[in-house]
């Protein structure tokens, strides 16, 4: 790609914007924003861009691409990058903005577009408000089908999204999908088509969103102000970014990764990041360590104990991941209430002792073959069991009682599993293992 840089600037030298242009007209959305995620990349070639393609891959590239393009843009240059763009994108680029800087662009904007975008900025950037689209198309239940279709062409209006509603008070909103605008008569009216419109809160998390579109079905949702009044809606397809954003949050979150973290970041910046959680990691090993160390006597004199002590933690500790993740899972859906809560733990705890059993015969006869006695496989199998068992109920356990004490789950549980189940793990081989074996 930095040869592609070099191409392009060299084109643009040597023979002009209009061919650089046709050059950057031929490179995939992928290949432009590769581009201009690079440093080295020279805003003159950003300027190349059509100003809404621009506002677009503004949009589209990292926080630190974002800053250090937005850096290098006048004034003038930003207002016309951004003025095409709608009033959530706008909202979207302004955390990006110094706040001074951010003020005076939104005050060369047109009127219209910056009220809406002031209403979004009143609320956090992921709440139902913080997302909402306020570019709505408001309509009377005796406007015709064809009245509205001709309201949706209408010039200032073509590039948005269309949240058709009907003009009503409260909660009991309607909308307009966008399928029966195309295969109702013209002469239909909107009341006879209209469906109804679920809403919600502008202060509620964007996460609540995704339960509400689930069970209802739409194309939409309404977003109220404390009045009740209709001040925006939220499109099917902006929760499918949500959804995404949401997922790799909490994937982030399970491995110990910074949600922030891009590709993009330097080794230093994911020392920064990583390094918290590594050390929290390390801490809670030397807990273990602890137990490991009240049996140095025991192993010494039973040295296969060693090579067979990573067994019954490692199995544990995917024991564990496995019951943490569908609990977590569940918690995210909304889909456990406290009945549903206490029956996964008593499940996966079963499933754990049945699949320390399993795997308990399977490993104690391995470690027969590996020369240990009759004895020593039914200590293996013993502990495998006990862990397992411990492993399934900790692992759907413990993400219930951090959600109750309002912490994230996909951030503490794994921390507290991994160790309970190394703690129980060793302390159980090693335990039975001095009662046993010597």
């Amino acid at each position: 790609m930095h040869n592609l840089q070099q191409k392009l600037s060299s084109t643009l030298k040597k023979r002009g914007a209009p061919e650089a242009k046709k050059k950057l007209a031929t490179l995939t959305r992928h290949e432009l924003q590769v581009l201009f995620e690079s440093p080295f990349t020279p805003i003159n070639l950003f300027l190349l861009l059509p100003s809404r393609a621009r506002g677009q891959m503004l949009i589209a590239l990292s926080k630190k691409s974002k800053l250090r393009t937005i850096s290098k843009l006048s004034d003038e240059q930003l207002v016309a990058t951004i003025e095409e763009l709608g009033s959530q994108q706008i909202r979207e680029l302004m955390a990006s903005i110094e706040k001074k800087r951010g003020a005076l662009i939104l005050g060369k904007i047109n009127r219209s577009t910056r009220k809406h975008v002031e209403l979004l900025l009143t609320f956090e950037s992921e709440s139902a408000g913080g997302i909402m689209d306020v570019d709505i198309i408001r309509v009377n239940k005796d406007h015709t089908v064809g009245d509205i279709v001709n309201r949706i062409k209408d010039k200032d209006i073509a590039n948005r999204k269309h949240g058709v509603v009907l003009s009503s008070k409260g909660k009991k909103q309607r909308y307009l999908p966008l399928r029966k605008l195309i295969t109702s008569p013209t002469t239909e009216t909107a009341g006879n088509i209209a469906e109804h419109l679920p809403t919600i809160h502008a202060h509620v998390d964007q996460e609540n969103i995704l339960h509400i579109i689930a069970e209802n079905n739409c194309d939409m949702v309404g977003v109220l102000s404390e009045l009740d009044e209709l001040i925006g809606v939220i499109h099917v397809n902006d929760l499918i970014d949500i959804a995404s954003v949401e997922a790799t949050e909490d994937i982030y979150k399970f491995a110990g990764v910074h949600p922030g973290e891009t590709i993009h970041d330097s080794f230093l910046q994911k020392i920064k990041k990583r390094s918290p959680w590594l050390l929290l990691n390390l801490a809670t090993a030397f807990l273990a360590s602890l137990v490991i160390a009240q049996f140095a006597d025991t192993i010494s004199q039973i040295a296969i104990l060693a090579a067979l002590m990573p067994v019954v933690a490692g199995e544990g500790g995917n024991a564990a991941t496995q019951a943490l993740a569908v609990a977590v899972r569940g918690l995210s859906t909304g889909t456990i209430s406290p009945q549903v809560g206490r029956l996964l733990v008593i499940r996966e705890a079963a499933a754990g002792l049945c699949n320390g059993v399993i795997t308990g015969i399977v490993a104690g006869c391995i470690s027969i073959l590996m020369g240990g006695s009759i004895m020593l496989g039914v200590v293996l199998c013993t502990a495998l069991s006990i862990n397992l068992f411990v492993a399934g109920g900790v692992g759907a356990f413990v993400p219930l009682v951090l959600k109750r004490m309002n912490i994230d789950p996909a951030v503490a549980s794994s921390v507290f599993v991994t160790t309970a189940t190394d703690i129980v793990g060793f302390l159980s081989f090693l335990g039975l293992a001095s009662l046993l074996l010597l």
